[in-house]
């Protein structure tokens, strides 16, 4: 076997801590920011939803050489690995380097299009905020490529201390700036960019200068490959369409929700932030399977990699459904966290009380079977289903709830849940199919 059940939880317990720390800095922020009032941790939410469609071209990209190196790794070809781990870095900061010029550039008119409607003091956080953050998305694109490749040959552990790193700093500086100096959203941005650029410095340098499986300082060194670069395409463009559309869908749903006003907008926001609680140990799970899937593909052993999906789906289901009652039932102390309004703090529960019941059923088939389907190079069966759902029941179900029904913005929740449904049941249809098992992402 490749992974024993000591490796699996040697590989995904630094990936719980690593999603525990994103997401509860990510609280941090929303609540941090709520401090300067309902206006500024709405502009920065409606900056995020933009800013998070261009970060996911390139973490996309991450997702297409992770799947590559680990492949290359489960043959034994080091050269290889590290000549897709040196293509990963170059076309990763290159496409992050072109996203926040775009950024930068087209920042107003795609916020005033988007989000038009909203108050202008909503509006003007914003761009105070998106473009400060956007310097960051090259710090960003360097760092999530070099998670990407620690996870690839299990290091885990070393990814999840840098994190640390980051978070920290990324509090820190928030308390200084939001707190200290009342730069609001500004803060919080100007927070995130250096916390951001110390970890992509960190990480560089460890993949550098310390002994791996490959050899990143060879593959930066040599020249474009059309093979290698095929291979990594091969994955990250599908993933890249699959997780831009994705994201587009929320936009469009974010401007349905910014129609019905700041209360909405401020509920959703942080609704969305905590949801993200709820999701930890299943989103460490959906990473550690495309390593663990990867790697068995690449060693040409399809049935190891089943048994193996098998176990971290198993997993995933109980840890989300223990996790989704104990933030049930903590529901009340942590939305008095964010320092909402009556109405607010009453929608938001209301909103976390549905996605608990949810999350527990449907969110492990619906995200972490396709990552186990993309580790084996299942690509394009995945994009496929998850564009399709994704504007048939999160948008078009969202118009039809929202609207059609009078349900103002539990009507968009409750067309995401059927979004999860419809996905899980056809990647649970296609795992079990077996296709995938025939994929050759190296070929």
């Amino acid at each position: 076997m490749l992974f024993t059940r000591r490796e699996l939880n040697r590989l995904v317990w630094p990936l719980i801590g690593e999603q525990i720390l994103a997401v509860t800095v990510g609280m941090a922020d929303t609540v941090m920011v709520a401090y300067c009032g309902e206006a500024a941790m709405s502009g920065v939410a409606l900056s995020d939803s933009i800013s998070f469609l261009l970060l996911q071209v390139f973490a996309a990209l991450c997702t297409g050489g992770a799947v590559v190196v680990s492949q290359h790794l489960g043959r034994g070809d080091a050269d290889s690995a590290g000549r897709a781990a040196g293509h990963l870095v170059w076309i990763t900061g290159g496409v992050a380097v072109v996203m926040a010029a775009a950024g930068l550039w087209f920042r107003e008119p795609l916020l005033r299009g988007l989000f038009g409607g909203v108050e202008e003091e909503v509006m003007r956080q914003a761009l105070a905020y998106f473009t400060i953050i956007s310097f960051s998305f090259p710090f960003l694109g360097i760092y999530n490529a070099g998670a990407a490749l620690l996870r690839s040959i299990g290091a885990t552990g070393v990814s999840l201390w840098v994190a640390v790193l980051m978070n920290g700093i990324n509090v820190a500086g928030n308390a200084w700036l939001i707190y200290g100096r009342g730069m609001g959203a500004a803060g919080a941005a100007v927070a995130s960019l250096v916390a951001r650029a110390v970890a992509a410095v960190v990480i560089f340098a460890f993949l550098w200068h310390r002994h791996t499986p490959f050899s990143l300082r060879t593959g930066l060194a040599c020249r474009p490959q059309a093979r290698t670069v095929a291979a990594i395409l091969r994955i990250g463009v599908p993933s890249g369409i699959e997780n831009g559309m994705f994201q587009i869908g929320k936009l469009l749903v974010q401007r349905l929700v910014a129609g019905f006003g700041t209360v909405a907008i401020a509920a959703n926001a942080a609704a969305g932030n905590i949801a993200c609680i709820a999701t930890i140990p299943g989103s460490a799970i959906s990473l550690a399977l495309l390593s663990v899937v990867g790697r068995c593909m690449g060693a040409r052993r399809p049935d190891e990699a089943a048994l193996d999906t098998k176990r971290l789906l198993k997993a995933a289901f109980l840890s989300m459904a223990v996790l989704n009652a104990a933030v049930w039932l903590c529901l009340d102390p942590v939305v008095g966290l964010y320092n909402l309004s009556g109405p607010t703090q009453a929608a938001t529960v209301q909103l976390m009380h549905w996605h608990c019941v949810f999350a527990a059923l449907l969110w492990t088939p619906s995200f972490c079977l396709p990552s186990a389907l993309r580790g084996a190079g299942d690509v394009a069966f995945t994009m496929k289903v998850s564009i399709a759902s994704m504007w048939v029941f999160r948008i078009g179900g969202s118009y039809v709830l929202a609207q059609g029904f009078g349900l103002g913005v539990l009507g968009v929740w409750m067309a995401i849940f059927l979004d999860w449904g419809f996905r899980a049941l056809l990647f649970f249809l296609r795992f079990r199919q077996g296709a995938w098992r025939t994929r050759d992402v190296l070929r």
